[in-house]
């Protein structure tokens, strides 16, 4: 009796610790170290893991966890990157939670429900009585459909990288675990650091992204990306600056796996119109002429161009 006490003590604490841990079990040092050497070939010491906060609309579920890593080696060197783990199962578990019903599998996401560390009850295994079967075949051809989809994400971003610098380049795809690791995007989203920051830093954050989005823009349209015909042009998922990250100055988007064809310069109007920017009239009206006289450089008139990106500011904050 007294060991099972120690079990159950045990189990509890488990579960608490990883209630609290910011990341997931997999992400350690022996296995960073087939992604990530230093000069003599070693894999890292140390490693610090932060999640990166992801802005989610309503009622959107969170298949995708990402992380800042940072890993010291004996060298005395350092690397940062991101890492994006995707959890196939996570439409299934909030439909399962819904009926009260458990996954079969265990690729499932232990930070959204780490509880499911203890096992399946004994009223759980109940409820699968009838057709056991049924239900873990549900889970492996989801999680066969959702590995094909990130296939497709990582090869898009593959292409995309060979296009422009806007997006954080490929390092590593790890299939049978559903990981990406990636260059850095920094942890820090870019409304927070427009928030905290002085005019002019804000003024050049901008600039720098509008110009980057310019070529991604004017280059997307070679990439031959499968994606649902709606527009014009290849546009990202969110553009706003609460889809946007900062590291070392830099502004990126973290989502490359959902983009979407459709009038581009809404990507303009999302950036410089959200209320989070805090621009004046006159700085709003400026970056929209800097994003023109990067995408458009050899055009004298720019008059139509500047006039639909008006056009649609009003449609946008209408």
């Amino acid at each position: 009796m007294f060991y099972l006490y120690v079990l159950a003590a045990a189990a509890a604490a488990l579960v608490v610790w990883r209630m609290r841990a910011p990341a997931d079990l997999r992400i350690n040092r022996r296995y960073l170290a087939r992604f990530m050497t230093d000069s003599t070939g070693r894999g890292p010491r140390k490693v610090e893991l932060v999640r990166i906060p992801v802005w989610l609309k309503p009622a959107e579920l969170e298949e995708h966890a990402y992380f800042h890593v940072e890993a010291d080696f004996t060298d005395g060197s350092t690397q940062q990157a991101t890492v994006q783990i995707l959890y196939p199962l996570e439409s299934l578990q909030r439909e399962r939670e819904q009926q009260q019903k458990p996954l079969m599998a265990e690729d499932f996401n232990v930070m959204q429900n780490p509880a499911r560390l203890g096992g399946h009850s004994q009223d759980d295994a109940a409820k699968f009585k009838e057709d056991p079967l049924r239900e873990l075949t549900a889970e492996r051809k989801l999680i066969e459909q959702k590995t094909a989809q990130f296939d497709r994400e990582v090869e898009q971003l593959r292409r995309l990288n060979s296009c422009g610098d806007l997006f954080p380049r490929l390092i590593a795809y790890d299939r049978a675990q559903h990981i990406a690791i990636l260059t850095p995007v920094g942890g820090k989203r870019l409304d927070t650091v427009l928030h905290e920051s002085p005019p002019d830093v804000r003024l050049q954050l901008l600039q720098d992204v509008l110009v980057r989005l310019a070529v991604f823009h004017a280059s997307s349209g070679s990439l031959s990306l499968d994606l649902p015909s709606k527009g014009t042009g290849v546009r990202l998922a969110d553009a706003s600056p609460r889809a946007l990250y900062v590291y070392n100055g830099v502004v990126r988007p973290l989502n490359y796996g959902q983009l979407k064809q459709d009038i581009v310069l809404l990507d303009v109007i999302e950036l410089v119109c959200d209320p989070a920017v805090q621009l004046t009239p006159e700085e709003e009206f400026d970056l929209l002429k800097y994003y023109i006289r990067a995408r458009f450089p050899a055009e004298d008139d720019q008059s139509a161009v500047l006039a639909e990106l008006l056009r649609l500011a009003v449609h946008y904050r209408a």
